[in-house]
């Protein structure tokens, strides 16, 4: 507010605080600094608006290193900071493997600061079989190999016979023990045994001494010729 002269010559001027800028004196002149000739008494009012701020916008790419095996989802322009979604979707028969920055997340969020490019990844789908190895008695034996395997996996299998028994074969016919398969599929293989019959040499004792094995029941036969059950009975 300032008293002056008729006729004097007077500069209005309007400063905008940090973050607001001026838009209109009252009378709707737009001049931030004006010079007015005073005939008389009259109030000058400034109007000022906030500042909008500038928001930077940049452009995300996102896309597919094999359109063949899969697709993506997100790529436009956004503002500084937003955060938005990007998206990899794998065809049939083939899995997101990573994008191009290591993340393995196909959804994932992502905080806009900089143009950027994401390209996503993908591999054929791996499958899975089972595989169950079976004892037809486990009474008479025992048996090893039984898992989930990625399919083109070869593994061994095994069937390991109680005292008394042996190994007879696997439910296909197979005679092989141990055996290696290559998992094309789920499988289920059974491993029979019988009584064993055979003649064993004994560790640890002298030279001629055998263990006999008759129908499931172990002998012992000396140099002599003398067979021995068990037990020690004479047979």
């Amino acid at each position: 507010q300032h008293t002056v002269e008729e006729g004097t010559v007077f500069v209005l001027k309007a400063t905008a605080k940090v973050g607001h800028h001026f838009v209109r004196w009252e009378d709707n002149s737009t001049e931030m600094n004006r010079v007015i000739t005073v005939t008389g008494n009259h109030n000058y009012i400034a109007y000022f608006e906030k500042n909008n701020p500038i928001v930077n916008k940049y452009i995300i790419t996102v896309s597919s290193a094999n359109d063949a095996q899969g697709y993506t989802e997100g790529s436009g322009v956004y503002d500084e900071n937003q955060v938005i979604i990007i998206k990899a979707i794998a065809k049939e028969g083939y899995e997101f493997k990573e994008w191009n920055d290591g993340n393995k997340e196909a959804i994932r969020m992502v905080t806009v600061t900089a143009n950027a490019k994401y390209v996503a990844s993908f591999q054929e789908k791996k499958v899975y079989h089972v595989v169950n190895i079976v004892s037809a008695n486990p009474e008479q034996g025992s048996v090893t190999g039984s898992g989930i395997y990625e399919e083109g996996k070869t593994i061994e299998i095994s069937a390991v016979p109680a005292t008394g028994y042996h190994f007879v074969q696997w439910s296909d016919g197979n005679t092989d023990n141990p055996r290696t398969i290559t998992v094309d599929g789920d499988i289920t293989l059974v491993a029979t045994f019988g009584l064993g019959n055979g003649i064993y040499n004994i560790e640890g004792q002298e030279s001629g001494v055998r263990k006999v094995m008759i129908d499931g029941h172990i002998y012992i036969i000396t140099p002599n010729g003398e067979m021995y059950d068990a037990v020690g009975r004479l047979q």
